[in-house]
């Protein structure tokens, strides 16, 4: 009871993936928390952006989305689903009032996402980071769609911006005449 813990040995038995990371609450569409995700806050370069809770019996990277349980209401309304790729840009998005937007957990739309969405609705535009990963993540995009019967369209956003930082460099009414052109 009174025994004094070494936190040496604490320290090299465990380990946080998730330090210097703000952590995000992955959920089922019924808002059952499943995972975790992280995005990393410093400025290293050679970490990942972006980690998730390691796949479990509940937890699968393939078929969850970030922001399902916000969003599926919104998409089933709009008969629409936007997909990006970061936490942050499903926050932002959904703060301005674009509340059918997703993010796929891990680092491309699947399949299996995509038999998912086709319970919700028909269209769904990929909107990913205006860099070369974010041009790859879109054309892999339309390849995981391919047979899905869903309608895929595409926005590339300037070189160097995102949904959330073109919307707050912006606004969020120059980022929907840019979706709509």
């Amino acid at each position: 009871e009174n025994e004094q813990v070494n936190p040496e040995v604490i320290t090299r038995k465990y380990y946080d993936a998730f330090r210097g990371r703000i952590i995000f609450p992955i959920m089922r569409s019924d808002g059952a928390p499943i995972a975790l995700g992280g995005r990393i806050i410093s400025d290293d370069k050679d970490a990942p952006k972006y980690i998730n809770s390691k796949e479990s019996p509940v937890y699968f990277k393939r078929r969850s989305f970030y922001g399902i349980a916000q969003a599926i209401d919104g998409i089933r309304r709009a008969k629409h689903a936007y997909i990006v790729e970061g936490y942050l840009d499903v926050i932002s998005l959904h703060q301005r009032g674009l509340l059918d937007v997703i993010a796929c957990c891990g680092t491309a739309v699947t399949e299996e996402h995509a038999q998912i969405l086709k319970r919700m609705t028909n269209r769904v535009t990929a909107m990913f980071d205006g860099d070369a990963a974010g041009r790859k993540a879109a054309a892999r995009c339309f390849s995981a769609f391919l047979n899905s019967g869903i309608e895929v369209n595409a926005v590339m956003l300037p070189e160097g911006e995102d949904p959330d930082t073109f919307s707050r460099k912006h606004g969020f009414d120059e980022l929907q005449k840019y979706i709509a052109e």
